[in-house]
């Protein structure tokens, strides 16, 4: 296993990162890395680069990126005989040699990813955001709740977060003070996937909870411009709720429900997470509530937005 690793990441930042301690923990730090993105070289360039001795230095750092993604697109036709041949290496390394493979997610039950973990060091990734964004403006005074907000503003997206780091502290570079108005002039705010706010969303709701109601349908709007449109999905997430919920008190399972209304496992469970909030006749209602939002959006002058959000903000009423 010496000089091989194997990393396990979905978020570049973090792997490079990790890449860069590798390569000084082992001492080939005066050494260029050679990166093969399978995507768009084969598995057998790479090996071929590691079985092959180099006049020009001894040593060299071999990076492998991509292979969860040709093994689940199947891109590379002769994989089985090049996965042959990485074993092989893997078992008789190279010593002047540091081979780097990284994935951005692997399944244990595959037998390529046991085998490469039983003949790799496996390195784990963990990072303490907070710690980071501390170590990197030490040199600022920040204002109070500014590495939080930052955080929340960010949607915990680290390699965002460490590329506006950099435009704060150049921002301000002469003063070294940073305020919660400079994110708020300087940052883009990063949005949550659209399909974890709405289930966010109808949890609010279901707990009644109007701030993060409110916060969540307001975010939901980056994605949906349209009211209208917004109205309408959120509409068919209560009547997928309304359904599953049938299904539900019929004792079936999450597969069975997700095979009888040909949708995600995942999505399924989720739903049937948020339907513990509600009872069926709440959901029932608020299916009825959103249809008389359709209707009165369509027959009088009053925007939908505005009646989604006074619905919201009477939650604690009906």
């Amino acid at each position: 296993m010496a000089n091989n690793y194997f990393l396990e990441n979905e978020d570049n930042f973090l792997i490079e990162e990790k890449i860069k301690e590798i390569i000084n923990k082992e001492k080939f730090a005066d050494v260029i890395p050679t990166t093969y993105d399978l995507e768009l070289t084969s598995l057998e360039n790479a090996l071929e680069d590691l079985d092959t001795y180099s006049f020009l230095t001894s040593k060299k750092v071999i990076i492998i990126r991509g292979l969860d993604k040709i093994i689940k697109k199947n891109l590379d036709y002769d994989i089985d005989s090049s996965l042959d041949h990485l074993y092989k290496y893997l078992k008789d390394p190279v010593e002047d040699n540091l081979l780097i493979i990284r994935v951005n997610k692997s399944d244990n039950k595959q037998t390529m990813y046991k085998k490469l973990k039983s003949l790799c060091t496996v390195e784990e990734i963990k990072v303490d955001i907070k710690e980071q964004i501390e170590n990197k403006l030490k040199d600022y005074k920040l204002e109070k709740r500014f590495i939080d907000y930052l955080l929340e503003y960010c949607n915990n997206d680290i390699t965002k977060i460490s590329n506006e780091i950099e435009k704060l502290k150049n921002y301000r570079l002469e003063e070294k003070e940073l305020t919660i108005k400079d994110i708020d002039d300087l940052v883009t705010k990063e949005y949550g996937d659209s399909k974890t706010l709405f289930f966010n969303f109808l949890e609010y709701v279901g707990k009644k909870d109007i701030e993060n109601a409110l916060k969540t349908y307001r975010e939901l709007k980056n994605y949906d411009a349209n009211d209208l449109g917004l109205l309408t999905s959120i509409s068919n997430q209560v009547r997928m709720m309304y359904t599953v919920n049938i299904y539900e008190r019929k004792n079936n399972s999450n597969d069975e429900i997700a095979k009888k209304l040909n949708a995600n496992p995942y999505r399924i469970k989720k739903i049937r997470e948020i339907n513990s909030l509600y009872s069926p006749k709440e959901i029932r209602e608020l299916m009825i509530k959103l249809e008389e939002i359709d209707l009165k959006s369509k027959s009088t002058d009053e925007s939908t937005n505005s009646l989604i959000e006074n619905f919201i903000i009477n939650l604690k009423k009906d």
